[in-house]
This record gives C-alpha cells, sequence and structure tokens, in this order.
C-alpha cells in the first residue's frame, strides 16, 4: 500500500469522526421544557414561538405525542395528550387537525416534555399545552444531561 492510500484510508475516518463530533456538539438543541413552554403567549406567531423553543416544530427524541400525559392543556390539544388521571383515550394529531375548523396544531416532542400550539389561519397561538413523559432517560441520555449536552 502506498503512502499516500494508507493516508487516506487512516485519515478520512478520522475526519469523518471529528466532523461527526463537531456537528453532534454543535447542533441546535431546541428548548423543550416547562419555562420556555410558559413563555408561550396567546397571539404570538409560529415564528415568535420557534424562536423561544430553537427550532421548528418535530421530534427531537421524542415519541408519539399521544405518549406523553398532561402537564397543562387547552383546547383540543387535552385530547392529544393522555389524561393518566382519568383515564380517556387520545386522538391523533392528525385526526384533531382534521376536526378543526381553521388552523392547525403543532407539536415538538423532546425527550422529556411535549410542547404543543394551536394556530389559526393567520399562524398565531389561540391555545397551548404542555405534556410530559413517562420513560425513565437512558443512562447515555442522564450522562449528556451531566454534561450539560442535552
Amino acid at each position: 500500500m502506498t503512502k499516500r492510500r494508507r493516508l487516506l484510508v487512516l485519515g478520512l475516518p478520522l475526519l469523518l469522526a471529528i466532523a461527526a463530533a463537531i456537528w453532534f456538539l454543535t447542533r441546535p438543541r431546541p428548548n423543550i421544557d416547562d419555562d420556555h413552554y410558559r413563555q408561550i403567549e396567546h397571539a404570538m406567531t409560529l415564528a415568535q414561538v420557534e424562536a423561544i423553543i430553537g427550532a421548528p416544530p418535530g421530534n427531537y427524541g421524542g415519541a408519539d405525542p399521544t405518549a406523553y400525559g398532561i402537564q397543562a392543556c387547552q383546547g383540543w390539544i387535552c385530547d392529544l395528550f393522555q389524561d393518566w388521571h382519568h383515564g380517556k383515550p387520545t386522538m391523533t394529531l392528525e385526526r384533531i387537525n382534521a376536526r378543526l375548523e381553521e388552523g392547525r396544531i403543532v407539536v415538538w416532542t423532546g425527550r422529556q416534555y411535549a410542547i404543543a400550539v394551536e394556530l389559526d389561519a393567520q399562524d398565531r397561538v389561540v391555545a397551548t399545552g404542555l405534556g410530559i413523559g413517562y420513560r425513565e432517560p437512558t443512562w447515555w441520555e442522564q450522562l449528556l444531561d451531566r454534561l450539560g449536552i442535552n
């Protein structure tokens, strides 16, 4: 094996590992928690909510929205999260959105919490909800939390 080929075989995986580590440590981490949920107010735009949370709606290491228990909710969002105290069945996000006369519900799901907002036709907040996860974090998630990389 030539020196150039050996350098390529050993150097390329090393460069890829370094690039992956840089991406992992610098990627945006949405703020899906109680503190940021409380900053969301009625009549805010979706863009303002995204600025508070730090990312567009989506799954950020979480579960399906129906897997979270109700911590706080308004309107249709109360049908999205589980009511563990009363055993009320949940509805899927798609089913709820199909029933809305106008607007939609968007959700951010994380390991511990889910934030849902109901938007009107102008993409302004008309209702909010906070769901809490029921699973214990894995050892890896606990390590990342301790290191401040969540």
